[in-house]
């Protein structure tokens, strides 16, 4: 498979290099991952795993197939129950903080 990620500092250390800033960011070089070098990148966030999640599943299933044919009508990956709630109730407050109403633990 290919997927790009960040280095890690401590692969900038190796080389003799900073990591570069740019207005108060810090700027990581990317390149293909692979499990021979993993220890040279950032750990994976959940972004990551969603994405890789996606293409292994888009290379075994046809979802625009199955979406002409009716079977399904969408696909996403599905948000992390406790998190929306949490960012939900950040809300409260807000004036359209009953804009964002999730379901309750027994509709999930």
């Amino acid at each position: 498979f290919h997927y790009v990620m960040p280095f890690n500092e401590d692969a900038y250390r190796e080389v003799g290099k900073v990591v570069p800033n740019c207005h108060g960011l810090d700027m990581y070089a990317h390149a293909k991952f692979t499990l021979e070098s993993a220890e040279d990148f950032q750990e994976f966030r959940s972004i990551d795993a969603i994405r890789l999640v996606m293409m292994e599943l888009s290379g075994h299933v046809d979802f625009h197939e199955l979406r002409k044919q009716g079977v399904i009508e969408r696909w996403f990956p599905a948000a992390k129950y406790e998190e929306m709630k949490a960012f939900n109730e950040s809300l409260i407050g807000w004036p359209f903080a009953n804009v964002l109403c999730l379901p309750q633990a027994d509709d999930v």
